[in-house]
């Protein structure tokens, strides 16, 4: 059995065990990113919707399921209001999410009506800062001198990438590695010195140093600095985006399944 009818099948069984619809199930973070190691755990996150009657109450009820699954199996789930509460206010993550590439299960009018809303919540200072500190985090943590961890190398790149990608573009940067190395924000030499690393990652485990370049080093460190700056000066976003779309989002989504 390979691992995504596994994850299916785990899926199906908390479906089950919580009387709730799968809407959307997808993998997320090093796997998704397309930089996995061969120690790389599956991180699936997925929306879930309840029954009607589950909404017509005035009880807290819990709205996400997490479980870890043997295998390096890690599944977590967030009941559909609250995933979209949470999509409103440009949850950056869950943007990732929703442009992942590896998909287990999705209503697909769900998902294609997600993908098209993100650019009305995208908000650029909390997407900056989101992806600032991660690789703030990372530099801090993870450099010494010329050195780094490999997956901690990662976790300082992609998200200078991901930043140079919204000051450029002023929009939510692509999930996947890949497609932030083709928009040419690095040189030739370092683009390829970042194709080796990647190369390495995928045959060895996220924890081995590694050297870089000055000239990437330097770019890393000076492209954070410049950053950091800016997005202190950066104003917030003006005005609300209207509920209203996600309002519509839910309540068909929630009607359908009694159809």
């Amino acid at each position: 059995m390979d691992v995504s009818t596994t994850i299916n099948d785990h899926l199906a069984d908390l479906a089950s065990r919580h009387d709730c619809r799968i809407l959307l199930a997808v993998e997320s973070g090093s796997r998704a990113w397309g930089l996995p190691s061969p120690d790389s755990d599956y991180d699936v996150r997925f929306i879930y919707a309840h029954p009607t009657a589950w909404y017509l109450s005035i009880e807290d009820r819990r709205d996400e399921i997490e479980t870890v699954f043997p295998n390096d199996i890690d599944i977590s789930g967030r009941e559909l209001r609250k995933a979209l509460r949470l999509f409103s206010g440009c949850y950056i993550s869950m943007n990732e999410q929703i442009q992942s590439p590896i998909i287990y299960q999705a209503q697909s009018k769900l998902l294609s009506r997600l993908q098209e809303l993100i650019p009305m919540y995208f908000d650029k200072k909390r997407a900056w800062y989101h992806y600032l500190k991660i690789a703030e985090q990372a530099m801090s943590q993870g450099m010494q001198g010329l050195s780094i961890g490999l997956n901690r190398f990662f976790y300082l790149l992609r998200p200078l990438l991901a930043c140079s990608w919204i000051e450029a573009r002023n929009s939510m940067p692509p999930t996947e590695f890949e497609k932030l190395l083709e928009a040419d924000f690095l040189t030739l030499a370092m683009n390829q010195e970042v194709h080796e690393i990647v190369h390495r990652k995928a045959t060895t485990t996220d924890r081995e140093p590694i050297s870089l370049s000055k000239e990437l080093l330097y770019w890393c460190t000076s492209t954070l600095a410049r950053f950091q700056d800016e997005l202190r000066m950066l104003p917030m976003k003006e005005g609300t985006p209207s509920l209203t779309p996600l309002n519509e989002l839910f309540l068909n989504t929630i009607s359908a399944a009694e159809m």
